[in-house]
């Protein structure tokens, strides 16, 4: 089971779940919802509820499935990916992956989502939400990055990931 978190002003209907779902459904079941991907705490809450629903966790969080999970975030979706990678003793795949929230202070204030067009308000408080991310490099990792990306310099992925995981 492929599970993709989008990142920040996307949704669970991004390119990466269009790829993902043309390469392998039916045969492995891609999950990718949309969440709370801007206030952490919530972000966690919405997950959960969406793994409960597909029958991967219980009502507690627990984990049920005996299927092989693989959580593949995008940017700031990365941040999750590695949370439940880690949680779930998931296999995680990375693209373009925002390797600080901080670096998210720049888009403070009124954002839209660039799939659905929803305007919303992202607060100094959504952001610190993000100091109760707990990072563990030890998972082992697949980062792809792209070196012409706008907004993410993939100098500071490489050298942050540096010894924890193999890039494409």
């Amino acid at each position: 089971m492929i599970i993709n978190f989008h990142g920040f002003n996307s949704a669970g209907s991004n390119n990466t779940y269009a790829h993902l779902s043309m390469y392998f459904m039916p045969e492995i079941q891609v999950i990718s919802e949309d969440y709370t991907v801007h206030h952490f705490s919530q972000g966690i809450q919405d997950i959960h509820q969406t793994l409960f629903k597909a029958g991967v966790v219980n009502h507690d969080g627990e984990l049920i499935t005996d299927q092989p999970l693989l959580f593949c975030g995008s940017s700031t979706g990365a941040l999750y990916a590695e949370h439940f990678a880690k949680r779930y003793h998931g296999k995680v795949a990375l693209i373009n992956p925002l390797t600080d929230p901080w670096l998210l202070a720049h888009v403070l204030g009124r954002n839209t989502n660039f799939i659905n067009d929803r305007e919303y308000l992202f607060t100094r408080a959504q952001l610190n939400s993000f100091e109760a991310l707990d990072r563990d490099l030890s998972t082992p990792r697949l980062i792809m990055v792209e070196k012409n990306d706008p907004v993410l310099d993939h100098r500071l992925t490489r050298k942050f990931y540096k010894g924890h995981g193999r890039y494409v």
